[in-house]
């Protein structure tokens, strides 16, 4: 996976900047795509962060720092991250599944009501579903 950075990892002078700025255009973006949707499908039985530092494209990002900053792959993934700035990406897909929500929620058709009405129907009865991650992702902001 990342033998296509590998002169970028070789080189004497690495410019850290392009190795994240490749990793977002070529990596983040491609592990990323349509996360909105497919992040609801993973209970969160755990709190949220727990569950998710455990998600692959997390594990892919610390792969990542730790081979920019040529650390073992056994230190720490949030020490890798910290030294170079960077945030989970679950944030980001926290974010943009919360932008979908509210990008549904405030759609005119009356068949997306109608299937929002029913995942909060199956989310009442105890049934996961998007509206499901939603209450949890609130109620874990509000406290």
């Amino acid at each position: 996976m990342f033998g296509m950075f590998r002169p970028l990892f070789s080189s004497n002078i690495q410019n850290v900047n392009l190795c994240l700025r490749v990793f977002d255009k070529l990596i983040k973006s491609i592990a990323l795509y349509g996360s909105q949707a497919w992040i609801q499908d993973r209970p969160f039985k755990d709190s949220l962060f727990q569950k998710c530092k455990t998600f692959e494209f997390e594990l892919l990002q610390s792969q990542f720092c730790k081979r920019v900053l040529g650390i073992s792959r056994m230190a720490s993934s949030l020490v890798a991250r910290g030294e170079l700035g960077r945030y989970p990406l679950s944030i980001t897909t926290l974010n943009q599944m919360a932008q979908y929500w509210l990008h549904l929620h405030n759609h005119s058709s009356n068949i997306i009501k109608s299937c929002l009405s029913i995942e909060k129907n199956l989310d009442a009865e105890g049934i996961h579903s998007l509206p499901t991650v939603i209450r949890k992702l609130t109620q874990w902001c509000n406290n």
